[in-house]
C-alpha cells in the first residue's frame, strides 16, 4: 500500500517526510510503516504533547523519543498545558 502511495504522490527516497506521531497504534503503525519504505535519515517525526493526561502524557512522549533514538530518528516535540490555555 504504502509503495503505491509514494509513487501516486511522487515522494522519492530524497525527500524528507515529517510524520507528526501520538504514539498510538495508529500512529506508531504509520512510522513503522513507512521505515519499511523510506531512508530513515528522511524521516523526521514529530510529537505535541497537550499536557492534558499529566504523568501519562509525559510517558508518551518520552517513549516516543527513545523509539526514535534508538532507531536514528529525528524527534522534534513540543509541550503546550492546552488545560491551561483553553
Amino acid at each position: 500500500m504504502l509503495p503505491s502511495f509514494f509513487q501516486k504522490y511522487n515522494i522519492a527516497p530524497e525527500n524528507t517526510i515529517i510524520i507528526a506521531c501520538s504514539w498510538g497504534p495508529d500512529s506508531m503503525y504509520l512510522l513503522v510503516e513507512i521505515l519499511k519504505f523510506h531512508p530513515k535519515e528522511k524521516v523526521i517525526v514529530v510529537h505535541f504533547n497537550h499536557a492534558l493526561r499529566w504523568m501519562e502524557s509525559n510517558g508518551d512522549e518520552t517513549f516516543l523519543k527513545e523509539f526514535c533514538k534508538e532507531n536514528s530518528l529525528i524527534f522534534e516535540s513540543e509541550t503546550k498545558d492546552i488545560q491551561t490555555i483553553a
